[in-house]
């Protein structure tokens, strides 16, 4: 074979060495393509994350969060709604609960997980569905934002047993299960705070859900704010693979920045 190369004109050592490239890198390409057909990647379990973010510390309760602030990225792993969006099939699909339709469109019945709780230890009921939307959200009193995105006027509640609940709905919608996505708030801790006083309830800055992450703590510090969360080990369903959450909060980026060079 070296004795065939050294025959070769410049030209003809410059082609084949290209060739041999593209070969290797042929081959290569055939076996990573091999490996990741057949392998499946699995994250590991436990450890910490985190992460400084830019922006106003809100209050942790999914009915007052603003949308697409820092505060509702929060809410979104403390609480749970009776359904979630999934990104993957870009899809409203069951968290909370299960539900079925009726034949004309109109009626709801969402029966509760067996096993969801509250980060107290409380089992998540009936009572929580009808407290969060018909004892605070519909309410005159009631002035969350959730009420910016989502018009809740039409629609009422039955309590059938302790896991079963159904929403009556005047006409089909299709937007309807998007009102569901609601985190609800725990009956049980809040039936006696007055509807109009509720955006300023200490609840709101020390939250019990029965999302993935229960709060920890919420610590001030001179020039920014830590949020730390937990993996609630009861959650109904699938438990994240890190343990714990730390998120600074910076007012501005130049604090942000200021402290990643300290």
């Amino acid at each position: 074979m070296l004795q065939a190369l050294r025959h070769l004109t410049k030209v003809e050592k410059i082609v084949v060495s290209f060739l041999t490239v593209i070969l290797f890198l042929s081959g290569y390409r055939v076996v990573q393509a091999f490996y990741t057909e057949h392998s499946e990647l699995i994250p590991a379990e436990g450890g910490a994350y985190t992460e400084g973010v830019v922006g106003k510390m809100g209050p942790l309760n999914p009915l007052f969060v603003q949308r697409g602030s820092v505060t509702a990225d929060f809410t979104q792993l403390i609480f749970s709604g009776l359904t979630r969006y999934d990104p993957k099939t870009k899809e409203i699909v069951p968290d909370l609960a299960d539900y079925k339709l009726s034949s004309d469109s109109k009626e709801y019945t969402f029966v509760i997980k067996e096993g969801a709780q509250w980060h107290d230890g409380i089992p998540v009921t009936s009572n929580d569905v009808l407290f969060t939307y018909e004892t605070v959200i519909k309410n005159s009193d009631f002035k969350g934002s959730i009420l910016n995105t989502n018009d809740y006027s039409g629609i009422r509640l039955a309590k059938i047993d302790e896991r079963t609940v159904k929403f009556f709905i005047e006409k089909p919608d299709s937007f309807f299960l998007v009102k569901t996505m609601t985190g609800l708030l725990p009956h049980h801790l809040l039936e006696s705070v007055p509807v109009g006083l509720m955006a300023e309830m200490p609840f709101n800055f020390n939250p019990i859900g029965s999302g993935r992450y229960r709060f920890i703590s919420l610590i001030s510090l001179n020039n920014h704010q830590e949020v730390s969360l937990e993996v609630f080990e009861d959650f109904y369903g699938q438990s994240p693979s890190i343990e714990n959450l730390l998120i600074k909060i910076f007012p501005d980026e130049n604090e942000l920045l200021n402290h990643l060079a300290e």
